[in-house]
């Protein structure tokens, strides 16, 4: 199988299992996010979670902003919010009544063309990062479209978790989102360095640390705030170059292990997961390729 027949394979067994009414609920996810819930060119984290046995309804798209998540970033002619991005994650939330939801977003508000803004020319003689600017987006407007996002959510059901990652320590190498050798998109970071004429590695090092280290401190704090909210670390996991496709996305046993974190965290939060997840084991079988 190639890579789209096999992530279509998952899609069609995790639907048919996240519909059918004898499945439990406390297998159950209903899933928004970005690339790294929705990676076209390898198995990504919700991949792996369905091979794993989980029921997931999976409304992630690669390249998706939390702010069209949250909010709706699309208009029309009409001037009408044209995505209904947070209706369709409410009503699968109510059709499907999981026991988790699982947001992965923001990255894709601060790369690209974003990223500049945080940043001063080398020649500035200022600091390279414009720390105070950042910390204040994400503090602010950031947390704010999190913390809206859980609060919907629970308007449907308060019993429901909620978790979500902050990302891990991506790589300013300049490498693409490549399928047969054509650039898809990106690179994301490396572009804005240059455009600075931030050219030491170090720099770009330093510069990532402190993006992601303050990103994660907001989740973590809402995880502190939050009963049901549940920030998951990936920071101290993919430090090598090698587990990484390019820039900001892992590679595919890199996101297996991601799914992994994901699936010991859903394992605490309810102690019957494991038992649920072992009798879908049992009834299902997976291709050798696509667990491969």
């Amino acid at each position: 199988m190639t890579t789209k027949e096999q992530k279509e394979f998952i899609h069609h067994q995790t639907e048919t299992l996240i519909n059918n009414p004898a499945t439990s609920k406390n297998i159950k996810i209903v899933a928004e996010g970005d690339s790294w819930f929705d990676y076209p060119l390898s198995k990504d984290i919700i991949d792996w979670l369905a091979i794993e046995g989980y029921a997931i309804k999976n409304l992630a798209k690669h390249g998706d902003i939390l702010e069209n998540m949250v909010f709706g970033t699309d208009i029309t002619e009409n001037k009408e919010n044209k995505s209904k991005s947070l209706e369709k994650t409410l009503a699968a939330v109510k059709k499907h009544e999981p026991a988790f939801v699982l947001l992965s977003g923001g990255g894709n508000d601060v790369v690209g063309e974003n990223m500049i803004q945080y940043l001063n020319h080398q020649s500035s003689g200022l600091p390279l990062f414009r720390k105070k600017e950042f910390t204040n987006h994400i503090n602010g407007y950031v947390r704010s479209m999190v913390k809206l996002f859980c609060t919907k959510i629970w308007e449907v059901d308060s019993k429901i978790h909620i978790l979500m990652d902050g990302y891990a320590y991506a790589k300013a190498n300049g490498k693409a989102y490549k399928k047969i050798w054509i650039n898809w998109a990106g690179p994301w970071i490396l572009p804005g360095m240059q455009q600075k004429a931030i050219l030491s590695s170090t720099d770009h090092e330093k510069i990532i640390k402190e993006m992601v280290d303050i990103f994660n401190d907001m989740l973590a704090g809402l995880s502190d705030e939050l009963s049901h909210f549940h920030h998951i670390d990936l920071r101290s996991f993919f430090p090598k170059d090698n587990q990484w496709d390019n820039e900001i996305h892992l590679t595919n046993e890199a996101f297996r292990s991601a799914a992994n974190i994901y699936h010991f965290e859903m394992k605490k939060i309810n102690l019957s997961v494991q038992t649920d997840i072992d009798k879908i084991k049992v009834a299902t079988s997976w291709p050798e390729e696509i667990v491969a």
